[in-house]
């Protein structure tokens, strides 16, 4: 798992917090996933989920500076164990929003 920090906010950007992006998608063995925070100090939470409800792994859990960031999920559990191919969700909590999305993961 890689987090990259944010990009830089120019004058006048706005961004919006929230999911922006995951690719590849489905993943052959890795995905990145981005997403975006409006301010700084905003709570971060994304975890990938099982289709039957279960967490496989909590990827990202504080608090971020504004902008764009990218974590890589690289199809292991919190173990560090390879999960088996399949539907995951990526489930998001950032300032006080939650999104979900899905993933394929191809082994």
């Amino acid at each position: 798992m890689d987090v990259i920090g944010p990009t830089a906010v120019g004058d006048g950007l706005t961004i919006i917090s929230g999911l922006r992006g995951i690719a590849p998608n489905p993943a052959p063995q890795r995905t990145n996933i981005s997403y975006g925070i409006a301010r700084d100090g905003a709570s971060v939470h994304i975890a990938i989920y099982a289709v039957n409800g279960r967490r496989t792994r909590v990827l990202v859990d504080g608090r971020a500076q504004a902008g764009v960031h990218r974590v890589t999920w690289g199809g292991r559990d919190d173990n560090g164990r390879k999960v088996a191919s399949g539907i995951y969700f990526v489930v998001a909590r950032i300032d006080g929003r939650q999104e979900t999305r899905k993933v394929a993961l191809i082994r």
